[in-house]
């Protein structure tokens, strides 16, 4: 019987041996993709390519931060643990870099404090833009979820809230706040005549309704708030503004939702500066490849397309990335399928219990967009698309 078990044991060691081996050829063998950005696109695209390549996801953060529920989380501390998805929850067979890429290279990216470049066959630009509002600098889920519950401490202490910015983003933060705390004086203020200003005017006409029959806000329109700082997304002090019509503002804290964020693409400039437009977004062809380029790949933010730059189609350029570059692992000159410009669409929501939908049909309020987004916030379909449990 001791012979036996040493046999066994030699046998299983020889056996250990061998997978090991193959595994390491057949690694040695697969195409290698790096995605920059672990965001709702990025993520996305490492979830359809893992396994079937040699995969390797760079990221800031370790986690994926579903910001579009973020002002939900703010009132919401139920929904924070829901829209923090750690990296390793979704991605099973992939590396996961964290760190800043400091450039591009033919072939190879760079990586801040890593001495080794890493290298790729192909190479998805899903970095992001720099919009300040809601997006989380932290690097761990711990210090996102606590992140959150600060500021729903200075929100709860707040008597008076200054929300600057009257697009989707300022929209949905001033109505989470108008519904969730009806004893706070909460302002909204707009350079624009009517909010959600670049909607259909009906979604304009009904979400200023919603507004106006709220007793615990006052929306502040057509007017500029002056000296706004820059790249800071929430002032969490007492504060006082005059606006361009000599209105003065006062709240105990401010959010600042305005502003188009700059595309996160400087690493690229180094090398690859003829492949950005004039804002620095990846000027991309029908397969959303770069055009100048047959390894770089682009979506969301990052690349220059008529598309909306919001969650949904970033997610919706991730799904036919991912399906090229699949298409390209088996053949390097098949032919890829070509994406076609969405159309333009829109999903507001004005608390828990209504909304506003645009779509090429028409605009809606009320029952449809409060069960479609408002309840929900796409949180569950969001965790589903990344396989977990809603």
């Amino acid at each position: 019987r001791p012979a036996t078990r040493v046999y066994h044991q030699k046998f299983t060691d020889a056996f250990a041996r061998i997978f090991l081996l193959l595994a390491a050829r057949i690694m040695s063998t697969q195409k290698k993709v790096v995605i920059i950005g672990g965001g709702g696109g990025g993520s996305l695209a490492a979830l359809k390519l893992q396994g079937l390549c040699d995969l390797t996801l760079i990221d800031k953060k370790s986690y994926c931060d579903f910001n579009i529920a973020a002002p939900r989380a703010l009132v919401d501390a139920s929904v924070t643990d829901k829209i923090i998805i750690p990296h390793e929850e979704y991605l099973k067979k992939a590396t996961i870099i964290l760190g800043l890429v400091r450039e591009v290279r033919e072939g190879f990216v760079v990586v801040e404090g890593r001495s080794e470049p890493i290298p790729y066959d192909y190479l998805i630009v899903a970095s992001g833009s720099s919009y300040p509002v809601f997006k989380g600098s932290a690097p761990s889920p711990s210090d996102r979820r606590s992140e959150f519950a600060l500021y729903r401490e200075k929100i709860a202490a707040a008597k008076t809230i200054l929300v600057i910015g009257g697009g989707p983003t300022g929209v949905e933060m001033a109505s989470e706040l108008v519904e969730t705390y009806p004893e706070k004086e909460i302002t909204l203020a707009h350079n624009g005549p009517n909010l959600l200003d670049l909607l259909s005017p009906k979604a304009q006409r009904l979400c200023k309704l919603w507004f106006e029959k709220k007793k615990n806000v006052k929306l502040v329109l057509d007017q500029t708030v002056n000296d706004l700082p820059k790249k800071i997304s929430v002032i969490d002090k007492p504060s006082s503004f005059t606006t361009s019509r000599n209105e003065t503002l006062k709240a105990d804290l401010t959010f600042i939702c305005i502003g188009a964020g700059a595309p996160n693409t400087d690493f690229l400039r180094a090398h690859f500066a003829n492949l950005l437009d004039a804002q620095g977004r990846v000027l991309v062809d029908e397969s959303l490849r770069a055009k100048g380029s047959d390894k770089i790949f682009a979506l969301g933010d990052a690349a220059a397309t008529s598309d909306p730059k919001l969650y949904y189609a970033a997610t919706v350029h991730a799904e036919l990335i991912a399906k090229n570059i699949t298409t390209l692992l088996k053949n390097p000159n098949a032919i890829l399928k070509k994406h076609k410009p969405l159309p333009p669409m829109a999903l507001v929501t004005l608390g828990r219990n209504n909304g506003v939908m645009m779509t090429p049909m028409g605009t809606v309020g009320g029952w449809v967009p409060k069960k479609v987004k408002s309840q929900t916030v796409f949180i569950p379909q969001a965790r589903k698309r990344l396989g977990l449990r809603a």
